[in-house]
């Protein structure tokens, strides 16, 4: 939306036009997409959080994961940077950092983005909002007791281990790691709320080895960042799944975790 503002300094004034989008794409999505011109969708089970200028979209079943930047807006147009992160890897060979440009519909909260790359950074994604998502935010939602834990497939250069997280208390700390033995863990861990409105978690750790003699991490690095979200996964199941996903510029890990005692 534009609009004219005058400014007067030293007593001359002058007019400039400030342009707003009006959109407002926070939040979780689902959707599909195709990659390489397929013509049915590889994406099948697209899932998504969008929070500010920041999106975060992966698929289990490739095992890929896309994470954007927006850049420019023009109306419900914008465009993109986006990083395409396959089997855990940002390959700068055969996925690296493409350009995208999509459309953002205000009203029915739907999102049409084009990848304009190579591999599975060319095709296009389909994504719509869903309200039942649209729950508060809190910590004591990412809260476990001392026997219990989020669990799920790991989704990283190696799909074979389980993540595991825990959140002993209701401050900002969360602590995970990989199952079997000897793990990788997350360490520091940290979970804030950036908008306790919607239910999305920022969440940052780097990724250690505990038995560097014997290693068996195969994402091991600093400054992992993303996003979490727990939402009801079917009647009868409160606050019970969490969507999990973070990069750090060269690998990717996420994970669609389950409520477990």
């Amino acid at each position: 939306t534009p609009a004219e503002t005058t400014l007067t300094i030293g007593g001359v004034a002058g007019k400039f036009t400030a342009t707003t989008h009006t959109a407002d794409s926070n939040g979780l999505f689902t959707g599909t997409g195709t990659v390489n011109n397929a013509m049915t969708p590889n994406l099948a089970a697209v899932k998504g959080i969008i929070h500010q200028e920041r999106f975060m979209l992966f698929d289990v079943a490739e095992n890929v994961l896309y994470d954007g930047q927006f850049k420019t807006y023009n109306g419900n147009a914008f465009t993109a940077s986006v990083a395409v992160y396959k089997n855990g890897l940002n390959d700068p060979q055969a996925h690296m950092t493409t350009e995208a440009s999509g459309t953002i519909d205000a009203n029915n909260k739907s999102i049409e983005l084009t990848l304009t790359g190579t591999n599975f950074g060319n095709g296009a994604i389909s994504l719509v909002y869903d309200n039942e998502y649209e729950v508060d935010a809190t910590l004591a939602r990412f809260k476990t007791e001392f026997s219990q834990e989020w669990r799920g497939a790991r989704n990283t250069v190696s799909t074979g281990n389980t993540l595991l997280i825990a959140a002993p208390n209701d401050n900002n700390e969360f602590k995970a790691e990989t199952n079997p033995s000897p793990r990788c863990r997350y360490s520091p861990a940290t979970k804030t709320i950036p908008d306790s409105t919607i239910n999305i978690y920022d969440i940052n750790f780097n990724v250690v080895d505990i038995s560097p003699a014997t290693p068996s991490c195969d994402h091991l690095g600093t400054d992992f960042s993303g996003f979490a979200a727990i939402f009801d996964g079917g009647p009868g199941r409160a606050d019970d799944t969490m969507w999990f996903m973070a990069t750090n510029g060269t690998n990717s890990n996420f994970s669609i975790l389950t409520y477990t005692l």
